[in-house]
């Protein structure tokens, strides 16, 4: 790789036994039947927080010097397995990284699948929730360890992906749907826990025979675009509070936030008249209405300035002064349908690049005066107060 294009390793995929619990050789048994290393042990009882793998060892009494079913009970096959599993891909990952020290990772068939039981609906010794303190145990060469979420509904999403959203784990996604249905909750993802990427599998079922975008993925591209636009934002403010991320869970009408001493009212358009909005005369029409809402809003460090991306919405700023300046605001734009107490200095479409935003096209007159609105394709728009 002369021309550095690997930036990373994934050294197992989905690692475990699928279709039995454990190895039932003749070693595998004798091992299975023998006592649990005090290793293991000894660092379930130093965790200083609950988790699943100490429940096991909890609700079995904490015994030491005895066999791994009687250890951990019911999950003795997925803990036995993971653990010498940890051992092994530790020792893969540590030579692979002495041959090119890049970093690694492994993704999980997670443990929340079907009927839940180790070896049939999952892997069984796979980095699961069940078993990630093992791996991060004894497992120290891979440096991420990244669960495969295949999940349309908030609460299968968050059950799958939120146990490796935690400080000593990038939280990355390298298996999903290529499909839109995910992308709100990719986004509230990305603010509320750091989600620092997400993959597509299966991404040429987006294109037909000829190689084109069929129809019904062009709601996925328009996500995707909006990412690659706001990518050098997020990665200059994830963990902060200096940005907010724009999603529609409930087919709400509007929601409110509160950045950079301004409170933003985010109207959707799939809720709302789209005429709320003077957009140009590319963006008019029916199809505003069709984009599922989806992006975010940047404050520009030192400066009265905000970067918004993203698609399917307009905001409208009202100071943060008094209450009666923000109660006189609110009420005349409510009334005029429009942004009607504050005017921008500037509202420019364009690229964040390097650090820096370059403008490609200046909004005026009637495109401003009802909020700032935003599409996939209009990348970057800073509006300066």
């Amino acid at each position: 790789d002369k021309n550095n294009l690997v930036i990373a390793i994934q050294v197992e995929n989905e690692a475990g036994s699928l279709g039995a619990a454990r190895d039932y050789s003749i070693r595998g048994n004798q091992a299975y039947s023998s006592i649990v290393p005090s290793e293991l042990t000894k660092m379930i009882e130093s965790l200083d927080k609950p988790c699943y793998l100490s429940d096991f060892y909890a609700s079995s009494g904490k015994k030491k010097g005895e066999t791994w079913e009687k250890t951990f009970g019911f999950y003795a096959s997925d803990i036995f397995m993971s653990y010498h599993l940890a051992k092994y891909i530790n020792n893969v990952a540590e030579a692979a990284k002495r041959i090119m020290g890049l970093p690694t990772y492994m993704n999980v068939w997670t443990s929340d699948n079907g009927c839940k039981i180790p070896g049939l609906s999952y892997p069984s010794g796979g980095a699961t929730k069940h078993a990630l303190e093992i791996y991060k145990r004894f497992c120290p060469n891979i440096d991420m360890i990244s669960p495969d979420v295949y999940a349309y509904s908030l609460d299968t999403f968050v059950e799958q992906a939120l146990p490796y959203a935690r400080e000593d784990n990038a939280f990355f996604i390298p298996e999903s749907y290529p499909s839109i249905g995910q992308y709100p909750i990719i986004f509230k993802m990305i603010k509320e826990h750091n989600l620092s990427g997400i993959h597509s599998f299966g991404i040429d079922t987006v294109l037909d025979e000829n190689g084109n975008l069929k129809e019904s993925a062009l709601c996925y591209k328009q996500a995707v675009d909006i990412l690659n636009s706001s990518k050098e934002l997020l990665e200059e403010n994830i963990g902060t509070d200096d940005y907010i991320a724009i999603y529609q869970m409930y087919n709400e009408p509007f929601k409110v936030y509160e950045l950079g001493g301004y409170i933003l009212k985010v109207m959707f358009f799939n809720q709302n008249d789209p005429y709320i909005a003077h957009v140009d005369a590319k963006h008019r029409g029916p199809k505003l209405r069709e984009k599922k809402p989806i992006g975010f809003v940047f404050k520009c460090k030192g400066e009265e300035s905000f970067l918004i991306t993203g698609q399917g919405f307009l905001v409208r700023f009202t100071k943060k002064t008094t209450v009666e300046e923000v109660t006189d605001s609110m009420l005349l734009d409510d009334a005029h349908n429009k942004n009607a107490f504050h005017q921008f200095l500037s509202v420019e479409e364009g690229k964040y690049i390097d650090g820096r935003f370059i403008a490609s096209r200046q909004r005026n007159g009637d495109e401003i005066d009802y909020g700032v609105w935003t599409d996939d394709d209009t990348g970057v728009t800073k509006i300066r107060f």
